[in-house]
């Protein structure tokens, strides 16, 4: 397994997603996992990932495929705009760092 940390960061768009393919090619021609941390993925980095593990203040809130119907219809069901990318979205839903982000408007918690 291939651990990595912020490796896009500091990387433009582009960039990051030429790296994050290239060790995706790279692991699977070699069968072994990739886990990275990525602080706001572009749409098409987030698209190459296989599963994704969500934490918010510590909390596990997603650990599954990207592509699952199940983690589709949870974060697609706060009302993401047509024009909205998916993974900004999933960021504004979880994030309570700052006050008015979607999931505080919508929970009392």
């Amino acid at each position: 397994m291939l651990l990595l940390d912020e490796c896009t960061s500091g990387l433009d768009a582009s960039a990051a997603f030429v790296l994050t393919l290239q060790l995706k090619r790279a692991a699977a021609a070699r069968n072994i996992a990739v886990a990275m941390t990525v602080h706001q993925p572009s749409q098409l980095l987030f698209d190459l990932a296989d599963s994704l593990v969500l934490l918010a203040n510590g909390r596990l809130c997603y650990a599954g495929p990207t592509n699952s119907p199940t983690m589709l219809l949870h974060f697609r069901a706060a009302q993401k705009a047509d024009d909205e990318n998916l993974a900004d979205h999933i960021l504004a839903l979880v994030n309570t760092d700052f006050e008015g982000g979607k999931l505080s408007e919508n929970n009392n918690d």
